[in-house]
């Protein structure tokens, strides 16, 4: 038998070995704070990075899309007159499809309008084009040759742009239009006048030359190496042949035939010359000559 008192004792002590063996509770350092964003935050930032991807990728595509069919265009002035060169060559990308390929529209007697780039794209602007003098011509009372009214190059240019410009917020296309147009003819006090354009109706005047295309930089060199001021209509059009030569035949993606069109200030209407550009090296050029060797 164990008295109370022992037994109270013993109770205590175990009592104390068992605290003994609980850890003791140390204050545990505070967690960072968290942020947590709100569901329109979330939404602002998903967007803001989707919106420059679309923007890089649409960049790109256009760029590519502007020379998938190829083709260039060269416009030069002389003494009261001004030259349009345009190649015939249609293409997918390196493949040649086509050599007929339609890029410029007669505008009036002195005035004419040169478009490169996406093919559906150049054909249904130049329709548009059209339509609208056309429409012009009809509400004039048909007057003039027709079927289209005659405009000057200037006002030509200024309705190219307008058009170009408001593409982007039409309801029929849902994104501009993938050409280049080069706009070019004499104005009746006899001065000429050059603009090229970009996809949105951007202007850029000339008093020499204007080029777009693919073949661009090399034909911007050897125009600046080759241009002279104030030629006469024979002289000019042998020199656009010459930087169109000069130009297309380092790049691949413009040439074969080259169609030069001539505007003068004493004659209305247009002069086409028509040219290949396939040239034989000097060799191949010798035997066609003197008849292969036997």
């Amino acid at each position: 038998f164990v008295e109370p008192n022992q037994k109270h004792e013993r109770s205590s002590s175990d009592t104390t070995s068992s605290q003994s063996s609980i850890p003791s509770m140390r204050r545990l350092p505070p967690s960072p704070p968290v942020f947590f964003l709100s569901p329109v935050s979330f939404m602002m930032i998903v967007f803001f990075w989707v919106l420059v991807f679309a923007l890089s990728v649409g960049s790109s595509l256009g760029s590519e899309a502007i020379n998938y069919n190829g083709g260039s265009v060269l416009a030069m002035a002389g003494k009261g007159c001004v030259a349009v060169a345009v190649d015939q060559r249609l293409g997918v990308g390196n493949f040649l499809i086509g050599e007929k390929a339609t890029r410029l529209l007669a505008c009036g007697p002195r005035s004419v309008v040169a478009l490169r780039g996406l093919q559906g794209d150049v054909q249904t602007f130049m329709e548009d084009v059209d339509a609208r003098l056309r429409l012009r011509w009809i509400q004039e009372g048909g007057e003039g040759s027709g079927p289209r009214a005659a405009i000057d190059a200037d006002k030509l240019s200024a309705m190219v742009s307008l058009m170009l410009y408001g593409s982007r917020s039409s309801k029929r296309r849902t994104m501009p239009f993938f050409l280049e147009p080069v706009v070019a003819g004499v104005l009746p006090d006899g001065e000429v006048y050059l603009c090229g354009q970009d996809s949105l109706g951007a202007q850029l005047t000339s008093r020499s030359f204007v080029v777009a295309g693919t073949a661009t930089q090399s034909l911007h060199g050897a125009c600046e190496a080759l241009y002279e001021p104030d030629l006469d209509p024979d002289a000019l059009v042998d020199q656009v042949l010459k930087c169109m030569t000069a130009g297309l035949t380092r790049d691949c993606l413009a040439g074969r035939k080259v169609i030069v069109y001539l505007v003068t200030q004493e004659k209305e209407g247009l002069t086409t010359i028509e040219r290949p550009l396939i040239t034989l090296p000097s060799h191949r050029r010798a035997e066609k000559t003197t008849g292969a060797p036997s």
